[in-house]
């Protein structure tokens, strides 16, 4: 029976108040999350230049499969183009020419390669292109490493030179 029930007074909430949900503020997020943007922009470019780094390493080895491979007397891998627009260059122990240059200076170009391979500046490119990764925000770096590749031709011209070479005909 309704007679029976008692009534119980149900509290009334007081009116709630809504409030505009708060705007996003980018100088905020800025000022509380700058150490984590800057992490993420740092460890971005280390994968970004890695990346390039692996796709040139892929490129390397895919242009000296084009070539003809020889071995020299000292167990270096030489590898001839047909191509003429490949520069001459080594990679450990490892050289890739052009057929059309070993014919115009076989010698002089295969000491040249040799001297880069027995000073071993590939391992020096290679500690200087791991500091350009994690340094790669760093103009010093680079300029480390362009330093170093010039640093290099210089020490293999005077390797050639002593090595018998005449200079003159060298320098042609």
């Amino acid at each position: 029976d309704w007679a029976e029930m008692e009534m119980t007074a149900m509290p009334i909430a007081e009116e709630e108040v809504l409030t505009p949900a708060s705007t996003f503020s980018l100088l905020d997020f800025l000022s509380t999350h700058w150490s984590d943007l800057l992490f993420m922009l740092y460890v971005g470019g280390i994968l970004f230049m890695f990346g390039r780094h692996v796709v040139s390493i892929f490129r390397l080895f895919a242009l000296l499969r084009q070539g003809k491979l020889q071995r020299l007397d000292d167990g270096t891998r030489l590898y001839l183009h047909n191509r003429s627009d490949i520069a001459p260059f080594s990679w450990m122990k490892l050289i890739a020419v052009s057929e059309a240059d070993l014919a115009d200076g076989r010698e002089a170009i295969l000491a040249h390669e040799c001297a880069h391979i027995a000073n071993r500046h590939s391992w020096d490119l290679l500690l200087a292109e791991l500091c350009a990764i994690f340094q790669w925000f760093n103009p010093a770096a680079w300029l480390l490493k362009h330093e170093l590749q010039t640093v290099h031709e210089y020490e293999a011209d005077e390797w050639v030179i002593r090595h018998g070479i005449d200079a003159k005909t060298y320098q042609l």
